[in-house]
Parts: structure tokens; C-alpha cells; sequence
């Protein structure tokens, strides 16, 4: 997929620890459907202003959620519902990242 390669770190660079994530999927009757296999970076352990300069959190308050649904009804605004269980998944970034 092109979403990494293989190089040394520069020098001074403390590479961030991972760790494999292993997990089964099974159908709905409970059959053993597939097994998927994540590297996932233990961002824990990295140092603020170090390693990084910003933090996102993709979290709404209840407060905010309760007023735009009230905006919604009053000006009849179409509502729908997107799934953001992905979103960071394919996000670009421009630091470099050494694992």
C-alpha cells in the first residue's frame, strides 16, 4: 500500500515502540471468518514537544450535539449519520514517523 518503508532513523531519533494487534473475526453464526493482523504505535510513550507539537481529540459534547439537533428541528434541516470509527485510518500527516 505504500504507507511506509524500511530506513535507519537519523541520528538523536528515538523511535516510537508498536506492537502487533491480532484479532479473529467470526460471521454471524460464530464461524471462524478471518483473521486480521494490525501494527499499531504505542503513542504513549512519546514526549510532548519532543515527539510531537499538537493533540486532537474527535470528541463532541452531549451540549453540542443536543443544540445542532435543535437547530436541525427548528430550521428542518436533513439529518444524517456518518461513521467515524475510521477517520484517522487513512489520514495524512507531514511529520515523519520512526517506528
Amino acid at each position: 500500500m505504500g504507507t511506509w518503508e524500511l530506513v535507519d532513523p537519523p541520528e538523536g531519533c528515538a523511535p516510537i515502540s508498536n506492537r502487533w494487534v491480532l484479532t479473529k473475526k467470526y460471521d454471524k453464526n460464530g464461524n471462524l471468518q478471518k483473521y486480521k493482523a494490525r501494527l499499531v504505535a504505542k503513542g504513549y510513550s512519546q514526549q510532548p514537544g519532543m515527539d510531537y507539537t499538537d493533540t486532537f481529540s474527535p470528541v463532541m459534547c452531549l451540549e453540542t450535539i443536543w443544540t445542532l439537533l435543535a437547530l436541525a428541528v427548528a430550521e428542518n434541516w436533513e439529518i444524517q449519520q456518518m461513521d467515524m470509527k475510521g477517520a484517522y485510518l487513512n489520514g495524512m500527516i507531514k511529520e515523519e514517523i520512526y517506528m
